[in-house]
């Protein structure tokens, strides 16, 4: 069966809508991309069961709603014969995929929230509270298999900063205190009390994390600096099978960064470049995952820069091709840097009557995804009051999103300058923070 990206998908549906995609590969391709929903379906309901401690109730009915919804939108996409009518039903598809995207950023975010900065160890800590109340929490002999991948992960990020050796020993600890949680799961006998260790070292360990790495990743080949990490985590490997997933943890973070530069309404021209791209990637984690050498995974990575360089060109041309102007926009969104003022330009489309709502709508979700991005400097603030200007800028960037959700449904154009002026009180504090603003 051939796999399809979901930007591979969408670029090969408009491509047909267009008349230059025979039906047969249309059909193979909606039929292939079928069975690997209904199977990543099946895995969610493995993986997540009713109850199950690290994913709320809410976010799981979510995650299945999307899943649901883009298995229906499939089976409508088998039904036609239409090429004309395919790109019509293409937005039940985007929406699906946005819907199932948001459930997992939540789902992290989630994740992200518990005792420790750590999102691994408050993952772990939350089913292996479940399982000392005496509830059935399968996901932690899973966990406790994927702690050593963690533990290289963390190794190799202290070792990029200047910090006390003696963490090291306290990864030493972690370990210790993992192989004592599995011993007694494995024997059936009562876990031993480790939550307090382990929320105490996440806390030392994140610590460390806070310092600035010795290099900067932003400067490297390519204009997109989380493809960057990449190349510079290849130039300082060493072959050893170690590394295996701390790369790999590298190169899934590049993926869901990528997925940000292009929502599901993009320009075809965008997913095709996108789609090369995460071929490089997916190729790498292969390569990585069936231990193919050293040497492979550099062939895997040909070519790489080329494409990243490309979908940076393809970026900054939809942008220019897209370019739109109002008074309204220029007089509100004047001085706000490029960042904000892309996401805002939908919402004067929109009340411009240039616009249909749901572009707005997704402006304030990729605004939401983008705000990942300034949580992750949070954590790499020096200072408390650094990190309460962040923490106050990241509190407007919330506000921002449901600004637009409101204005997308009730059309108030009152609603624009409130959010223009989060903005700027965003700007400000980011700025002052030191965090590098485009």
């Amino acid at each position: 069966m051939t796999t399809y990206l979901t930007e591979d998908f969408f670029a090969l549906l408009l491509e047909y809508s267009q008349g230059k995609v025979d039906q047969a590969v249309y059909q193979q391709a909606v039929e292939s991309t079928l069975n690997q929903i209904r199977q990543r379906r099946e895995q969610f309901e493995d993986d997540f069961p009713p109850g199950s401690p690290e994913m709320p109730e809410s976010v799981r009915g979510e995650l299945a709603g999307g899943l649901g919804a883009y298995i229906d939108a499939l089976r409508s996409l088998e039904q036609l014969n239409d090429p004309s009518q395919v790109q019509e039903r293409m937005s039940d598809l985007q929406r699906a995929v946005k819907a199932i995207r948001s459930a997992q950023q939540e789902h992290q975010r989630f994740l992200s929230e518990g005792p420790t900065m750590l999102p691994f160890l408050n993952r772990f800590l939350l089913h292996y509270e479940a399982a000392r109340r005496g509830e059935v929490s399968p996901a932690l002999s899973r966990i406790l298999e994927e702690h050593p991948t963690f533990l290289q992960w963390m190794s190799r990020e202290l070792e990029q900063r200047p910090v006390d050796p003696s963490l090291s020993q306290l990864l030493f600890q972690l370990r210790q205190f993992f192989i004592s949680v599995g011993q007694a799961l494995e024997a059936g006998e009562e876990l031993p009390e480790v939550y307090e260790d382990i929320v105490e070292i996440g806390s030392e360990l994140a610590d460390g994390l806070l310092l600035e790495p010795h290099s900067i990743s932003s400067q490297g080949p390519t204009p997109i600096s989380a493809v960057n990490r990449i190349f510079e985590a290849l130039g300082s490997a060493t072959g050893d099978h170690e590394e295996l997933g701390y790369l790999i943890s590298i190169i899934d973070q590049c993926k869901k960064y990528l997925r940000t530069v292009c929502p599901t309404r993009s320009d075809p021209r965008l997913f095709q470049a996108l789609a090369r791209v995460l071929k490089h990637l997916d190729a790498m984690e292969e390569c990585l995952q069936k231990s193919e050498g050293f040497d492979a995974l550099v062939a895997c990575a040909e070519g790489l820069e080329k494409d990243t360089i490309e979908l940076a060109d393809q970026v900054e041309k939809v942008m220019k091709s897209e370019a739109w102007s109002s008074p309204l926009y220029e007089q509100q969104t004047s001085g706000l840097p490029d960042f904000f003022r892309s996401h805002l330009l939908p919402a004067y489309k929109f009340v411009d009557g240039s616009a249909e709502p749901d572009s707005v709508v997704e402006a304030a979700e990729h605004l939401e995804a983008s705000a990942a991005y300034f949580q992750s400097l949070l954590n790499g603030a020096e200072d408390d009051g650094q990190k309460n200007l962040v923490e106050q800028a990241l509190a407007l960037v919330a506000e921002v999103s449901g600004l637009l959700r409101s204005l997308a449904e009730s059309g108030e154009e009152g609603l624009l300058s409130f959010a223009s002026g989060a903005c700027a009180q965003a700007t400000s504090m980011l700025q002052e923070a030191g965090v590098p603003l485009k």
